[in-house]
């Protein structure tokens, strides 16, 4: 696990608690080439389906109105059981329903039908009216930028609480979603059932949730405070209350430091740099010495940061040089998008890591790594970035803020929008594709050279 993120994963799960009675669904492993051999298109008369692959696990997908986008039907989860058996769970805030599915294949090993329960769903290859076989792949992997959404309806999007559930709502296709979920272990979302939200006015919507053995319908409405943001959601009678993360209530999440800031860096520079096991060492250079169209939005130097208050004193962001010019290369494959990069943070000195440590306090300190552990901004190469309009300059609105404590934090969260998890996927794509390993846990955080040990660095 990446080093920082014990320490917002450990927020995330105080802010986000676990939903009552949800399972403990099996952790996904990648798919087998078997398993992906039971993809594709199944009918039961009028009522369509499909299967899909999302990530490293298969999904039900079921269509609850008339398009034929699997990304707007209904999706529930599937956990393998053995052989070619499965669990679905279709469960939802007004509906509970578990079943078994088994898939039939032809000799070849392609998947020719599936029984849920007791209704049997045949395979078929559905056409366009030019007659080509309609595409299964989501939307997401497509190459162009979706659109932005309606700013009145983004502002519904985020995450509720109730009944002790946290449910997440999203945008996909230009329409809300609900996001359910139905594990203990779904962290980011990615393994939640998804029912889609039908406006029937205003802030109100229609939950119908679809599936083959459910099909409760919900009135849904929403409340706004006065700068209209979404605060409540009523599912029928059931009541789910705002969850802000990202300030938008203007109370971002801060820790006031355990002391004054200038009294733990005196501290903390007494306490001497523990001496591990590596292979390399870092030759630190001024990233905009490397790539000057850079835009640096270094946090740790601001007020703008969990504690309130600046934890670095210098205004550079440094990185190892060759990490430097593997950015300088992202920055390149960017501008054909109408993006570069915004650095948030680089190096970090081990003085400054032990600040951070002293400065969270002694019932928070286990959040972080221990001193004698380090961190890996400490070693020179690793870099938190994000993403900025060329055009404009502005920073882009990401799918999260930076170091924000929220399950929208993880490389895979599947709420947002559309294009807010566009972005991060390009911007994950590009840099993996210049010698940088993302972390799953943090969109933002990537590490060069990630297979070798770097020495920790006080520079």
């Amino acid at each position: 696990m990446q080093k920082k993120t014990r320490f917002l994963l450990t927020l995330c799960c105080l802010a986000f608690p676990l939903a009552v009675g949800a399972a403990a669904a099996p952790s996904a492993a990648p798919l087998k080439d078997d398993q992906k051999a039971l993809t594709g298109f199944y009918h039961r008369g009028n009522e369509i389906a499909a299967v899909r692959q999302d990530g490293d696990a298969l999904h039900f997908y079921y269509q609850q109105n008339d398009s034929m986008k699997v990304d707007t039907w209904n999706r529930f989860g599937m956990w393998k059981l053995r052989g070619n058996t499965y669990e679905m769970n279709e469960s939802g805030p007004a509906s509970r329903a578990s079943s078994t599915v088994r898939f039939e294949r032809h000799a070849s090993g392609i998947a020719s039908a599936l029984t849920i329960g007791q209704k049997q769903y045949l395979r078929y290859v559905p056409v366009d009216g030019a007659g080509n076989p309609l595409s299964l792949a989501s939307a997401e992997e497509a190459a162009d930028e979706p659109d932005e959404m309606p700013l009145d309806e983004e502002a519904l999007v985020g995450f509720y609480h109730g009944g002790g559930a946290v449910l997440a709502v999203r945008e996909n296709e230009g329409q809300l979603q609900l996001l359910y979920k139905t594990s203990n272990d779904d962290k980011d979302f990615s393994q939640s059932n998804f029912i889609s939200l039908t406006k029937n006015r205003y802030d109100q919507y229609e939950l119908h949730e679809a599936g083959p053995y459910t099909g409760a319908v919900s009135e849904v409405r929403f409340s706004r405070d006065k700068d209209g943001n979404g605060i409540s959601m009523v599912i029928g009678s059931r009541a789910y209350t705002r969850t802000f993360t990202r300030g938008e209530n203007g109370k971002p999440t801060r820790f006031k430091p355990s002391a004054p800031m200038e009294t733990l860096r005196q501290e903390a520079a007494k306490v001497p740099v523990p001496v591990k096991p590596h292979d390399k060492t870092a030759h630190l250079v001024d990233i905009t010495t490397v790539v000057p169209s850079v835009k640096l939005d270094l946090q740790y130097a601001s007020d703008r940061n969990l504690f309130g208050t600046p934890l670095v004193t210098s205004p550079k962001a440094l990185l190892d040089q060759n990490a430097a010019n593997a950015l300088a290369k992202v920055q390149q494959s960017l501008a054909p998008y109408g993006y570069g990069l915004v650095i948030w943070e680089g190096y970090r000195s081990y003085r400054d890591f032990v600040t951070a440590k002293l400065a969270l306090g002694p019932s928070r300190a286990s959040m972080l790594p221990t001193q004698q552990e380090g961190f890996s901004h400490n070693t020179g190469r690793s870099v938190d970035v994000s993403l900025c309009d060329l055009e404009s300059g502005e920073v882009v609105r990401m799918i999260s803020d930076f170091d924000e404590p929220s399950p929208a934090q993880f490389g895979h969260f599947a709420g947002g929008t559309s294009l807010q998890r566009w972005q991060r996927n390009l911007l994950r794509r590009v840099m993996e594709e210049n010698g940088f390993k993302a972390s799953d846990m943090e969109w933002w955080h990537f590490d060069f050279d990630a297979g070798s040990e770097y020495e920790l660095l006080n520079e």
